[in-house]
């Protein structure tokens, strides 16, 4: 079942009838998607470091990376063992966050940090969703960006490695009204900003509850 279809069948269980949709990275794409098909359920969107279309597209894995990204998946022990013995790599390479960045940050925001490249394992059980991301986002698809009306905020940061900053810049460009929150700084993991970010996404949050209620 495709995730957008999947969204509004839980909404209909649930009773609820619209809701505000927070994508993240790879989850930007079903995100974008659910905005597009069912702009009246969708009351809020933010793109937080949103793995989608971008004019310049990452060039597609070739077969031999794709195998590659499967073998290191599958397996859980080399994983650990590489976020022990060298982290700055894996910072860099997963959380697609400079060391620099890390080294720099608050003692809180190093431990969400931590916590994420930990919270992978077991990354043998995630090992078709990981794919499944890196199908869906390299080369994403565009989507109706200009069809969307919900309230929409993107943020990402210039030195995020997987390209997000352009991607939410474009996004933003596209979605009428929406805005833009970016860093010079701070990875896919926006280390240094986490206070900014929470309280931005909670804002234009609480601004389209209260609208909605109004209406």
């Amino acid at each position: 079942m495709p995730p957008t279809i999947g969204a509004a069948c839980l909404l209909d269980t649930l009773g609820v009838a619209d809701a505000a949709l927070l994508g993240v990275s790879a989850g930007g794409v079903p995100a974008l998607h659910f905005a597009v098909r069912h702009p009246r359920r969708t009351r809020a969107l933010a793109l937080m470091v949103p793995a989608v279309y971008r004019p310049d597209p990452a060039v597609p894995m070739p077969a031999w990376a794709l195998k590659l990204l499967n073998g290191l998946v599958s397996a859980d022990f080399p994983f650990w063992l590489l976020s022990r013995l060298a982290p700055d790599v894996m910072r860099r390479l997963v959380l697609a966050t400079p060391p620099a960045e890390y080294a720099k940050a608050s003692a809180d925001e190093q431990r969400r940090s931590d916590r994420m490249l930990a919270q992978i394992l077991p990354v043998s059980a995630r090992r078709l969703g990981l794919l499944n991301d890196s199908r869906l986002t390299t080369g994403a698809a565009r989507v109706a960006l200009e069809s969307i009306t919900a309230p929409t905020l993107a943020i990402s940061a210039r030195d995020d490695s997987y390209g997000t900053h352009a991607s939410a810049r474009y996004s933003a460009q596209h979605i009428a009204g929406a805005r833009l929150l970016e860093f010079d700084h701070g990875g896919h993991m926006l280390l240094g900003h986490q206070a900014e970010v929470v309280a931005a996404v909670a804002a234009l949050f609480r601004q389209a509850g209260n609208e909605s209620a109004a209406r």
